[in-house]
């Protein structure tokens, strides 16, 4: 009898001491009517502001004209080259979005793709060229964006995941963080 109290005396002990957990109050000043305050931004999210809002102009542009979500670009350009206007993969893969030469002479898109401008509309009409082979299916679009639509159509077929779904997740999780909290 006195082990079974002790039992329920401890484990109230430690529901009460969990329960004062609480989140702390923000002053006035952090309060915006219906805005993320920059006190809501995870700080690892802040570090690149600068070089998101240098594309956002040109993500803006050419993913109305490709009627593409922005933020979905946002997340391909993130996640293919951080950004980073002049780099070239192990795969000869160049710019911002990352697309091959081959693909940017076959699409038409010109000759320099270290142009953000060039790469960003390139990219976009690469990417809604995927999406619209799948039918609209961003899972096997953005994995045929990745690695051809030779290693996608299998998968597509056989209606399972894509190899390289541990991309599209990515693309997607920061897709979601410039829904969230745009270029933070």
């Amino acid at each position: 009898m006195m082990r079974k109290w002790a039992t329920y005396v401890l484990a109230s002990v430690f529901l009460l001491a969990g329960c004062g957990t609480t989140k702390p109050r923000r002053s006035k000043r952090d309060r915006v009517k219906g805005k993320i305050v920059s006190s809501d931004v995870p700080k690892q999210y802040k570090k690149r502001k600068n070089k998101c809002e240098q594309y956002k102009p040109l993500v803006l542009k050419y993913a109305k004209k490709y009627d593409l979500e922005p933020e979905l670009v946002m997340g391909v350009i993130k996640v293919e080259s951080g950004f980073t206007r002049k780099i070239k993969s192990r795969v000869g893969a160049t710019g911002l979005m990352q697309i091959m030469p081959k693909t940017g002479k076959y699409m038409k898109c010109g000759s320099n793709l270290y142009d953000p401008e060039t790469n960003i509309e390139c990219g976009c009409k690469v990417l809604q060229r995927y999406i619209g082979r799948y039918k609209g299916n961003l899972i096997y679009g953005l994995s045929a964006y990745n690695t051809g639509p030779g290693n996608t159509n299998p998968s597509h077929r056989k209606s399972k995941l894509p190899f390289n779904f541990r991309y599209v997740e990515k693309v997607f999780r920061w897709r979601n963080v410039f829904v969230r909290f745009g270029c933070h």
